[in-house]
């Protein structure tokens, strides 16, 4: 198989024995590059903590899937093994480890939840991404227990997200930016329709508790059923039980400005990004350009 010689080869130049947890310790480097990170206090007591082997594990029982229907998501976890293969030989451990614990972080997608029966909503022509509605999954994907983190695809971090831990206040179910927001223009910047409607964007980034009691009425059912104004304004829970971050964690390029409301730790490209060319110039553009350049030139 393609895959065997570079998980051999990286099992040979790194202790895959070697344990990590998802949740972020004072002496360990956060790893944070897909939609969702989970952050347990308890989680040595759950069972959650992986070795390197077991990632390498579940990335060759990916491929096996994925090379039958899907060919490039299998070529993009080959891609993963040589990029973690190419660090090991340049003597780059922490960055081969990075690698495998981006892989261990949870990536929600829309087709993997079909293909398990869990959500079968048909297709909504105003939602944007695949996501719209996945994201009010997590609380049930998680078992109902500890934190996760969500965002939308569209930010930056400039910051460690356990810098977020801080704000973890379990009497809350969710916690988040609430933004008085009203977007300046009335289509999206991939030419969808602008909607308004309050609570707008606050559910774009969320501090999930996902053991609150009141978080478990997010079943299967009721998320296949419910609307996108129910989910995306938190219809479920009363304002007290909505917590509030600074809008630095949430910052939405072209709504806040420095230093009236902050210095951004967390970018939100909400109205559109340099990736879109009527953006290239637009605010923050070079924060993102930087991120872009430093992805390929560790590769």
């Amino acid at each position: 198989m393609i895959i065997d010689k570079p998980i051999k080869d990286i099992k040979s130049k790194m202790n895959t024995n070697e344990r990590f947890s998802i949740i972020q310790g004072e002496e360990n480097k956060t790893f944070f590059h897909n939609e969702i990170l989970v952050i347990n206090k308890g989680i040595e007591n759950r069972g959650n903590v992986l070795n390197f082997a077991r990632v390498l594990d579940q990335i060759e029982f990916d491929f096996n899937h994925y090379q039958k229907q899907d060919t490039d998501t299998a070529f993009t976890l080959f891609h993963l093994l040589r990029n973690c293969l190419r660090f090991l030989n340049k003597d780059r451990l922490n960055d081969a480890k990075q690698e495998l614990i981006n892989y261990a972080v949870c990536m929600i997608k829309e087709q993997d939840l079909r293909e398990q029966g869990i959500y079968y909503r048909g297709v909504d022509k105003l939602a944007s991404t695949e996501f719209t509605f996945t994201r009010f999954f997590i609380p049930y994907l998680n078992n109902y227990k500890g934190w996760a983190i969500f965002c939308d695809l569209d930010f930056v971090w400039r910051i460690s997200p356990t810098e977020l831990e801080q704000y973890c206040d379990d009497s809350k179910a969710v916690i988040c930016v609430q933004h008085d927001y009203t977007p300046k223009e009335g289509l999206k910047m991939d030419g969808q329709i602008q909607l308004q409607y309050p609570r707008k964007n606050w559910s774009s980034m969320v501090l999930w508790n996902c053991e609150h009691p009141k978080n478990k009425i997010l079943t299967p059912e009721l998320l296949n059923k419910e609307t996108g104004k129910y989910l995306h304004r938190f219809s479920w829970l009363d304002d007290s039980d909505i917590g509030n971050l600074p809008p630095i964690y949430n910052w939405l390029v072209g709504w806040y400005q420095e230093p009236k409301d902050g210095i951004p730790k967390v970018l939100h490209y909400t109205e559109g990004g340099p990736w879109f060319e009527n953006y290239r110039n637009c605010e923050y553009a070079d924060v993102w350009k930087k991120e872009l350049i430093n992805l390929f030139s560790s590769l």
